[in-house]
């Protein structure tokens, strides 16, 4: 089986949710994939700090309605970065919306608060990993700083993820870090790998772009261009899958106790 995959390399508008929602509904025109993928925080832009609290919106919201109507329109499954709120609390989430109006969520499970990053400070963490199922396989998602912490690629891996999808807001600073680590959990993982980073600058940070899709033995099937906006698109063929794992089976080979063993040690030494 073969699927189309686009990458939105697109730079938002800082702090505005209707051009953000037109600028998608224009990607989604120009783009024949099945698959099309925003980066994080794409409706609002990443550093809008205090206004994430304004512009946020409940999942029964303006935002959220309009990607459903876009999904249902063009026919196509849509994964986007979107500030949710819920009460008080405001998340940093990935959204997951389907053809057929199915919509999920994952919230950032790791937020960054060092050298330029202050998520902890408007953001909630999120709770639980959220694996997606679609007409082209299981689908992980991992926003950004996520990706850094192998356990929850591992977590999706080991229930069966032929992907997965992560959502950047990476500035050059870090770029290296990402262009390493996303190739590792493609391959100690056996998926594929999608990378969709922003672009542009926002305050004192600049975005790289870089879109990225691996394989699942470590190759780079496509790769967008830094600093500038591009659809980075790719057909996938989900054989490959079969062949990785085949080739170098670590997801069946895991030890499903060895993290409790660790955990054992680490509280022993304390």
């Amino acid at each position: 089986m073969k699927v189309k995959v686009a990458l939105a390399q697109i730079a938002p508008e800082m702090c505005g949710v209707s051009a953000n929602l037109e600028r998608m509904r224009d990607v989604l025109s120009e783009t024949d994939a099945e698959l099309v993928v925003f980066p994080e925080m794409f409706t609002t832009a990443y550093m809008c700090r205090d206004e994430h609290f304004r512009l946020a919106e409940g999942m029964d919201g303006k935002a959220v309605s309009e990607i459903r109507e876009m999904a249902g329109s063009t026919g196509k499954h849509i994964i986007t970065g979107i500030g949710i709120t819920e009460g008080r609390r405001l998340y940093n989430s990935a959204l997951y919306v389907s053809p057929d109006g199915e919509v999920k969520r994952y919230d950032k499970m790791f937020l960054p608060t060092f050298g330029p990053f202050e998520e902890k400070i408007y953001f909630t963490a999120g709770k639980e990993p959220v694996m997606i199922e679609t007409p082209f396989g299981k689908i992980g998602l991992i926003i950004c700083y996520d990706i850094f912490f192998p356990e929850l690629a591992r977590y999706y891996a080991l229930n069966g993820a032929d992907m997965l999808v992560v959502l950047s807001a990476s500035p050059s600073v870090t770029r290296k870090f990402f262009e390493n680590i996303m190739v590792s959990r493609a391959i100690e993982n056996t998926v594929f790998l999608l990378y969709a980073n922003l672009i542009g600058t926002e305050l004192n940070l600049t975005f790289w772009g870089g879109d990225t899709i691996v394989g699942p033995r470590g190759d780079v099937k496509v790769k967008g261009p830094y600093f500038e906006e591009e659809i980075v698109e790719a057909t996938l063929d989900l054989e490959e899958l079969e062949t990785a794992r085949r080739l170098r089976p670590s997801v069946a080979d895991a030890r499903d106790d060895l993290l409790e063993m660790l955990k054992k040690r680490t509280e022993s030494e304390e």
